[in-house]
């Protein structure tokens, strides 16, 4: 037995081998592979090199991860890289490849050409899948119910002949597995779900022919993110009894603990791989820090799993996501593989501390009133602004920060995108960032970039969204404003005309008036670049007859006088009541003509809303959206327009967003039928000078939790000549009324519209009843109009239509 000062003087030399040990390693860093997909798996082959198992492709790469060849004809995802999911590889004696995917199994020559590929026969996926002589034996499961399985337990020979296939007893849902051979026998770790809650893991032994040798539950602990099969014990990532430390554990084959360890600096919930090296030495490597701040850690353990050495930070755990660990000891290397931002695999490869080339930049985006070149309080910060050094890019916070991780030796300039009505201060032609040994691991702070305007400007953006109205359930209804100007916007209102057969339940902030189907809040001043958030809760009238119908809703910011763009201080939104509907979808404004969405060339911005609901059985913890979006719009020009819950966003790439909601704890439908649901809306512009005929498709992948993604329905926006604008195409334009509120005799300063020969004026009430209308034709700039005396006092809403220009304004008669 050794004494703790004895021990701690080994440990102490221990620790300083492995410096000494990653004198020599090679190191090349991180290298993205574009179009491949997801990382899954990393094996070493018998010629030195690796195998890479990707979402859509198989690659074989030399010990630095240059390409050797790609297998990428697959146009379909062929495996689901995703935590609980992975496919894997084989090599085979003769140097080909046997590839698992949930669902097929493909051959592979030496040379990465396909040989062939056997779909499974029945409705099962695979789980777990583990080599043994002469063939595989494989663990499949199927649903039986919301949250239970069954299971198959099969063995197949190397030409894929079936030799046996067993059905294992009925077991609570498994989110993650592992199979592995232990001698003769093959041993089953599932870590077990009971209606979504972590209920512990259970380890079966089975013989060659199926048999159960053993099979053993433990309720306690579950182990949660990997397990590594030494050929004598198994080691074991676990999280404690309140989910919020991973341990690392010794077991035995029958389940048995050798010894146990938390040695992880506040992990919380989260994801560990482990590797055990040659020497006995055990490798982990775990993100830990806040939610949407994760770092990954490299942590080193002696053999009885005392912590020698923890790299801090080595990777970002938001952004990057490990799959699989290989250690190469021919180049005394860890090699990772994953996936950068779910999108995109990536091969990792450091020395055995985990050292490699890499930084952060940090910085803040502002407006320098006093040009002091410092943030001072009560300057102006900006939100959503884009910071970019292709391929890596970071979105600021609400508070103006970012931070961006680069992940390779190199010179690099970062650059700052910059708001309408903003020019860019300083620095004018952005950083260059050298990263190299001298700056490997360190964050840099203080690149700030600096804003400032040369023209005043104050521009009100209203947009507006009505829940899906079906018929039966409560709607809700939102209004949202930002003052995307550079100026001080003074207080004023906003008005939401919302279609009759809604009945108000419930606004927040308290509205001030309500008028039969007119809602208005009156608002103090804002800064640039701050928003306010309306929103209301109906109850629809139950009316049958009204299936079918198409709603209007309005909002209008006002004051629209001295507005410079007096149009988008309206918004409508247009929605039909439906008996059902797909609670997750995506529309588009305008929605133009016909089934391809005609739009005007002229068309500038496509607004797009994304809905959802959770329709599971619990509530759903974390929500995340991706959106892929089109070569033809502009990403650089996003803005966001309102959410229904906090959020974060990320730019994966020059056209894939991603949103996260986190903790938002969204009940399911069946609890909470109103809060299962949410929203985000944002507004992007078309590239400038997209010609005629240009097509832009879109869509979105919504995931809850673990779940698998639910996929919107795709819109479709195609640049026409002569299009007649649909109701969506509405713009306040640069009419304007006086006075208003009036008596019922007003002047309309008319706008530049294409055809004054054949203006149609139409007055209609808040119920959308027409009281005036009148076809006009005139060369004027104004028009006076003089309405009945028997007009009611009340709002109103006037359109202005000439040719494919429409016009709305609100019209208030106070007699």
């Amino acid at each position: 037995m050794k004494s703790k000062l004895q021990k701690t003087r080994l440990l102490l030399l221990l620790s300083f081998s492995l410096f000494l040990q990653a004198l020599n390693a090679q190191a090349p860093g991180m290298l993205l592979k574009e179009g491949v997909g997801e990382g899954a798996v990393i094996k070493q082959l018998s010629d030195g090199n690796m195998i890479g198992l990707f979402s859509d492709a198989l690659i074989k790469m030399d010990p630095y991860g240059n390409n050797i060849w790609i297998a990428d004809e697959y146009t379909n995802s062929w495996i689901y890289p995703s935590t609980y999911f992975l496919g894997d590889i084989f090599e085979n004696t003769d140097g080909s490849f046997t590839a698992f995917s949930r669902n097929s199994i493909y051959r592979f020559a030496s040379d990465g050409s396909l040989v062939s590929s056997t779909s499974f026969v029945d409705d099962t996926s695979l789980v777990a899948v583990c080599r043994v002589p002469s063939g595989y034996q494989m663990l499949l499961k199927y649903y039986a119910g919301t949250w239970d399985h069954y299971y198959l337990y099969r063995r197949i020979m190397d030409d894929g002949a079936l030799l046996w296939s067993y059905e294992l007893d009925y077991t609570n849902y498994a989110i993650k597995t592992d199979m592995f051979s232990s001698g003769e026998n093959t041993q089953i770790l599932i870590r077990m779900m009971d209606a979504g809650v972590m209920s512990g893991f259970r380890t079966i032994l089975l013989d060659t022919m199926g048999t159960v040798l053993s099979d053993v539950s433990d309720d306690g602990i579950g182990y949660y993110g990997d397990v590594f099969n030494n050929g004598e014990d198994l080691l074991v990532t676990q999280l404690d009894g309140d989910y919020d430390e991973i341990i690392l554990t010794k077991m035995d084959y029958t389940n048995e603990t050798v010894w146990s360890y938390s040695n992880y600096p506040g992990s919380g919930d989260s994801t560990a791989k482990l590797l055990q090296l040659p020497s006995g030495n055990i490798i982990t490597a775990f993100t830990a820090g806040p939610w949407l701040d994760e770092q990954y850690y490299l942590q080193y353990h002696s053999s009885e799993g005392d912590s020698l050495f923890t790299s801090a930070g080595f990777l970002d755990g938001q952004h990057y996501d490990i799959s699989d660990i290989l250690y190469d000891e021919a180049n005394n290397a860890l090699v990772f593989i994953g996936t950068k931002d779910y999108d995109e695999g990536f091969i990792l490869i450091t020395d055995t501390l985990g050292n490699y080339i890499h930084t952060n930049v940090e910085g803040r985006v502002y407006e320098d009133i006093n040009t002091n070149g410092i943030y001072d309080d009560g300057e102006v910060t900006f939100h959503g602004i884009i910071i970019s050094s292709p391929p890596y890019y970071d979105v600021t916070d609400d508070n103006g920060y970012y931070s961006l991780f680069l992940p390779n030796a190199g010179e690099y300039t970062i650059t700052s995108a910059y708001p309408e009505y903003w020019d860019l201060m300083d620095p004018s032609a952005g950083y260059t960032v050298t990263v190299d040994e001298f700056t490997s691991g360190d964050t840099l702070t203080g690149y700030d970039y600096r804003m400032s305007y040369s023209e005043p400007i104050t521009d009100l953006v209203i947009s507006t969204h009505l829940s899906c109205w079906a018929y039966g359930y409560e709607v809700y209804g939102h209004a949202h404003m930002h003052n995307y100007g550079n100026q001080y916007a003074v207080g004023g209102t906003v008005t939401m005309h919302f279609p009759a057969g809604l009945n108000i339940i419930y606004s927040d902030p308290a509205y001030d008036t309500l008028e039969d189907t007119t809602v208005t809040w009156t608002f103090s001043g804002m800064d640039p670049y701050t928003h306010k958030s309306f929103s209301v809760n109906f109850d629809p009238d139950l009316d049958p007859d009204l299936i079918g119908d198409t709603t209007l809703t309005i909002a209008i910011a006002e004051p629209i006088t001295g507005d410079y763009v007096p149009e988008n201080n309206i918004d409508t939104f247009t929605r039909v009541i439906t008996a059902s509907w797909d609670p997750n979808h995506k529309l588009v404004s305008p929605m133009g003509e016909t089934e391809e969405g005609n739009v005007s060339p002229e068309t500038e911005w496509l607004q797009y809303t994304i809905e959802f609901q959770n329709t599971g059985t619990s509530e759903a913890i974390n929500i995340f959206i991706y959106d892929t979006l089109d070569s033809d719009i502009s990403f650089t020009t996003l803005q966001m327009l309102a959410a229904s819950h906090n959020y974060t966003m990320d730019i994966i790439s020059p056209n894939i967003l991603k949103w996260t909601f986190a903790n938002i704890f969204l009940p399911d439908s069946t609890t909470d039928f109103l809060g299962s649901n949410g929203f985000l809306q944002f507004r992007i512009k078309i590239n400038e000078g997209s010609p005629v005929g240009t097509v832009i498709k879109n869509s979105a992948a919504i995931y809850f939790d673990f779940n698998s993604p639910v996929i919107t329905n795709t819109t479709i926006t195609t640049l026409k000549e002569a299009v007649v604008e649909s109701v969506d195409d509405i713009k306040a334009g640069s009419i304007q009324l006086y006075p208003n509120p009036n008596d019922g005799t007003f002047t309309i300063d008319l706008p530049e519209m294409q055809n004054k020969e054949n203006i149609s004026i139409t007055i209609k009430n808040i119920s959308g009843e027409e009281i005036y209308t009148e076809q006009i034709s005139t060369s004027e700039k104004q028009y006076i109009i003089q309405l009945s005396k028997k007009v009611a006092n009340g709002t109103y809403i006037i359109e202005l239509k000439a040719g494919k220009d429409i016009y709305l304004q609100q019209l208030v008669i106070s007699k």
